[in-house]
């Protein structure tokens, strides 16, 4: 009652979530805290910036990417949910509320992958930036003006966002454009030449990718190196770079800005362009596959999940083929795939819904499997009989058990 009334008497607006745990990293000026919806208990990310000035470099270049993550719409930008502008103890805060995301260099530590899986996923991610980038650089003629490893956030099903639109400026720099005026923000490991030296008309003649090209290099460098650049002539370890991906690693840092890569070229790299991005690829698209196509992917789907890194599979495949199952648009050979995932019964009971328990087609051979998907006993909230076993016992009692348990 008394939180309604302050409400009422106060008349100034409130932040509709808890905010929870703070973050190691962030990019630029931000602190970045995991929070929830005070409504719905949903899961978002919130971005906290503050000054006591309220026209404050810093403060204003927020306030520009604030609005300018607003209006972008791309799958590999982040999602923009809410703000909020508020005064709290003699300072001006600004919050940015979007869609549930973690540091890409916490995921990684986590992760923890090596080898082909690790390629895999990283290529994965890059091949995502690029695209982002792409869509800044080509489709809205505009310059991001700080690419690094902080400006990347990851979802819960792992995949790469883009953020960190503080510094977001058109190409032809005209007006009070956000780049000439908060570039101090841009750490000097970072910065190509015509930036670090203020050149604003080599960057207006220039590529309207040139500074961003750069920047997608020092990204690519503190990516697959798993280290923050510190230095410039740390770009200058081409060891960490795939062999695949070095040449145009070595064109995107290009000294003359003519002859930087165009973001659209790398997203052509075949290094990029991997297993893992053809089997996600398809099933986000399922539904403009006809019968064919779907049979042809799912019979080779099996074989390809051994080089797909596991929790990328359990956190994001495995979602996509539930969903396909449950809406029809998955064929019959895609259960043999989601059991080669789901190999442990909690994996599928937390992501499977009952629909899709209830409805997979009859007769289902599970002896293949190593273990009983469903942990005995399982109460069926459908046919009375198990699913997944070919003794078909009945499993509405509660001593009746999986013949494979």
């Amino acid at each position: 009652m008394f939180a309604k009334l302050s409400a009422l008497v106060g008349g100034g607006p409130a932040l509709n979530v808890n905010i929870g745990h703070q973050y190691d990293t962030a990019w630029g000026c931000w602190t970045h805290h995991s929070c929830t919806s005070k409504d719905d208990g949903s899961a978002s990310s919130v971005f906290k910036i503050a000054a006591a000035d309220p026209n404050d470099v810093k403060l204003v270049a927020a306030r520009n990417g604030v609005k300018r993550l607003k209006m972008l719409r791309h799958p590999n930008v982040l999602a923009f949910k809410d703000s909020l502008e508020v005064q709290e103890k003699g300072q001006t805060v600004l919050y940015l509320i979007t869609e549930a995301v973690r540091p890409l260099a916490t995921v990684l530590q986590e992760l923890d992958l090596s080898g082909q899986h690790r390629d895999e996923y990283l290529a994965t991610g890059m091949l995502h930036m690029t695209n982002a980038v792409s869509f800044i650089n080509n489709s809205c003629n505009m310059i991001h003006g700080n690419l690094c490893m902080a400006a990347v956030v990851v979802t819960d099903s792992l995949d790469w966002k883009l953020h960190g639109f503080d510094l977001l400026s058109e190409h032809a720099l005209t007006g009070d454009f956000a780049l000439k005026h908060a570039s101090w923000m841009v750490a000097s490991q970072y910065k190509p030449a015509e930036l670090a030296k203020c050149e604003w008309e080599a960057v207006q003649q220039g590529p309207s990718w040139a500074v961003d090209s750069w920047g997608l290099g020092c990204m690519m460098q503190e990516v697959f190196s798993g280290q923050p650049l510190s230095a410039v002539e740390q770009l200058r370890r081409t060891d960490v770079i795939p062999p695949a991906l070095l040449a145009d690693y070595q064109k995107l840092l290009s000294s003359h800005t003519g002859r930087r890569l165009n973001p659209s070229k790398v997203a052509e790299s075949r290094f990029l362009n991997n297993k893992l991005v053809e089997v996600v690829g398809f099933m986000e698209n399922i539904s403009l596959k006809d019968s064919a196509e779907k049979d042809s992917f799912f019979k080779k789907l099996p074989a390809m999940i051994p080089a797909i890194p596991e929790p990328v599979a359990v956190r994001k495949l495995l979602p996509l083929l539930s969903s396909s199952l449950e809406f029809g648009g998955a064929p019959a050979s895609a259960v043999s795939s989601l059991m080669l995932i789901g190999r442990c019964a909690s994996c599928l009971l937390s992501v499977l819904p009952l629909p899709v328990l209830a409805v997979l087609p009859l007769p289902f051979d599970c002896t293949a499997s190593a273990v009983c998907l469903l942990p005995p006993p399982f109460v069926c909230a459908a046919p009375a009989v198990c699913l997944y076993c070919p003794c078909r016992l009945s499993c509405f009692g509660a001593a009746s058990r999986c013949c494979l348990a």
